[in-house]
């Protein structure tokens, strides 16, 4: 055996022509600096919040593997080729009557080559992207990733490594196809539509097929070997998928090599058998690597202790009161189902989660919080999972995924999005009556102490009205309980930790959960969240001078703009004189069946997102619609 793969060796080195084929695979390295020159010209011409959008060139390796695969690929397959072109062949075999063993007797040689080239080729590829990018590589994109990414980045080296070796094996893979077919065009034929007709076809089908049958790409498998995006495999499966595409065409070229027929017949039945075998190994992979079709996306490998499927009679976004026997089962194993709401996105599920209802008294009375998630979708390495905390305080964060499941597009390239209906969610036929949250208590400006004390009774009417519903539920609807809700949440997801988005009083529990579990914060986004401590200048709190600037900022424009439509008017007083008046007889809404009105207060409330948030400028839009709206409240 030792002295057939020394002949071999010596036939690999001794062609000519194995050293400008390698040579040829140089041009990988100028297809990579010629996208990211592309890149760059793009990149420079366009605005800073343009930019942001850009897609990242990652390793810069994408472009050229398929040029340096094909290369490699043909190395592979002219090693046994070219003896069967000049009729060496017949001399091989009569040195070497075992077929199969004169095959396999390349491999070690080959794969010397190789390696060692596929590595030297990888690294050029990669360094000379990254010269290209220059000082632009390190940018950063919307989606949290930089226009490049160095060797330093996680990953990154791990990914240039494995698309070394893997050319390596596109030479074995060409090997097998030459063996089955003993054609040098037919397996360049094959060749091409492996590595360069069929992943072309992939990128023209329509989502989310092509990210699903993207995967399955033998130039995305190094990325997903290392773990660092490229497709939905887990790396030990797209390394069996790797493992499995070699396997396959060195079994057809086993099979080709040994069939003692005429050549127009070994031709046909080489293609046919590496074409059954490759499809074969990609629906073994397949079926290993992908969950079955009632599961959700992404969640086949996360455990999830804690979960369970919503009970039948559960269909209420709102958290059920139960008593401490239905709690949660040791070893119960969670179920995810579709969603029973029609309006519901097709791959939106519904679980639950138990909770204690009273955090400090865990072996107590439970309650039940509904739990769906919006599973990732993007042909991208998933990140984690993204948790939306609704505002309110009373919104269902599922109502929100289901209403605007759209909006979660970018996000879902990258993370599952999970969302709940928080304990104090706010639903007709909830636990607690849904006509006393729902008609107080108000909130409005006493003018002196008499008109603040007649306010707090009414209130406290309303607040005791609803706690005697269930009295120890109203007790533990704070923002602290649901922050370890969501903690319950995550622990049950089996995620390390999240990344938030909190939208209005979403951000106090978010505050809350970052306060009392900060080692399990990935990134947090508060949209308007309170703050709890306040600054006072002269007394008065904070917020109010900053309001009094705004008003002063709308003033100083209304006096230099002919757009507005209380130019050349002592703004402030027209304001304060409008509210005033309104506190004494409100200004009724025109053309409305109920007569509503509004008060001061009220002006001041629905004023505010104006004051605060002009527009773009020089328009200012909504200052333009303001002071239109102040001059026909002056008016009535």
């Amino acid at each position: 055996m030792i002295d057939v793969i020394a002949s071999e060796w010596h036939k690999l080195r001794s062609l000519r022509s194995n050293g400008y084929l390698l040579a040829t695979s140089l041009l990988a390295v100028l297809v990579c600096a010629g996208v990211a020159y592309l890149m760059i010209r793009g990149y420079d011409g366009q605005s800073p919040a343009e930019r942001l959008r850009f897609t990242s060139n990652g390793d810069g390796l994408g472009t050229g593997l398929p040029v340096a695969y094909f290369v490699f690929g043909t190395l592979g397959a002219l090693t046994i080729t070219s003896e069967y072109a000049t009729g060496m062949i017949r001399t091989s075999l009569v040195a070497v009557p075992r077929r199969q063993l004169l095959l396999f007797a390349k491999v070690p040689g080959l794969a010397a080559v190789t390696l060692a080239g596929g590595q030297v080729l990888a690294f050029a590829m990669h360094l000379s992207a990254q010269a290209v990018l220059g000082d632009r590589a390190g940018h950063i994109l919307l989606d949290g990733r930089t226009l490049g990414t160095g060797l330093s980045e996680p990953g990154v080296l791990t990914s240039v490594i494995v698309s070394g070796l893997s050319m390596a094996a596109a030479a074995l893979l060409g090997l097998g196809v030459g063996a089955a077919i003993r054609s040098t065009p037919g397996s360049l034929v094959v060749l091409v539509l492996i590595f360069l007709v069929v992943p072309f076809a992939v990128r023209v089908l329509p989502s989310p097929l092509r990210a699903q049958a993207g995967s399955y790409l033998f130039e995305s498998l190094p990325q997903q070997i290392a773990g660092v995006g490229g497709g939905t495999l887990a790396p030990g499966a797209a390394a069996g998928l790797l493992a499995a595409h070699v396997a396959a065409a060195m079994a057809a070229g086993a099979a080709g090599i040994a069939a003692k027929r005429r050549k127009v017949k070994a031709l046909a039945v080489g293609v046919v058998a590496t074409l059954a075998t490759s499809l074969a190994a990609g629906l073994v992979a397949g079926l290993v690597a992908v969950p079955s079709a009632g599961d959700a996306p992404a969640l086949a490998e996360r455990p999830a202790n804690g979960l369970m499927a919503p009970p039948e009679a559960s269909d209420s976004p709102g958290p059920v009161a139960q008593s401490p026997e239905r709690g949660l089962a040791s070893g119960d194993t969670p179920a995810w189902r579709p969603c029973a709401d029609q309006d519901a996105p097709g791959d939106m599920r519904c679980a639950t989660v138990q909770v204690p209802l009273d955090w400090k008294k865990p072996e107590g009375r439970k309650i039940t919080i509904p739990v769906a998630l919006l599973p990732a979708s993007g042909a991208e390495r998933r990140i984690g999972t993204v948790f939306s905390i609704p505002g309110g305080p009373g919104a269902s964060g599922i109502d929100d995924l289901k209403q605007y499941h759209g909006r979660f597009a970018q996000l879902r390239d990258r993370f599952d999005v999970v969302s709940f209906a928080p304990r104090n969610t706010v639903k007709p036929g909830g636990a607690l009556p849904y006509d006393c949250l729902a008609t107080g208590p108000w909130i409005t400006l006493p003018r002196d102490r008499a008109q603040y004390a007649a306010l707090e009774r009414s209130n406290r009417e309303h607040a005791q009205r609803c706690r005697a519903a269930d009295p120890e539920l109203f007790d533990h609807m704070d923002s602290a309980s649901v922050a370890r809700d969501i903690e319950a949440v995550r622990a049950a997801l089996g995620e390390e930790r999240l990344s938030f988005l909190a939208n209005s009083y979403g951000g106090t529990p978010a505050a809350a959960y970052a306060r009392l579990f900060p080692a399990r914060v990935r990134a947090m986004v508060l949209d308007g969240t309170a703050a709890h401590v306040e600054d006072t200048a002269a007394g008065e709190p904070r917020r109010y001078a900053v309001a009094e600037r705004q008003l002063e900022r709308f003033a100083a424009w209304c006096r230099s703009a002919t757009a507005c439509a209380l130019h050349g008017q002592d703004v402030g007083e027209v304001w304060r004189a409008l509210v005033a008046a309104a506190d004494r007889s409100p200004v009724p809404v025109k053309n409305d069946p109920s007569r509503a009105a509004y008060s001061g207060f009220d002006l001041k409330v629905a004023a505010a997102p104006s004051f605060t948030a002009p527009g773009g400028e020089p328009d200012v839009p909504r200052w333009v619609q303001l002071a239109d709206a102040i001059e026909q409240g002056r008016g009535r």
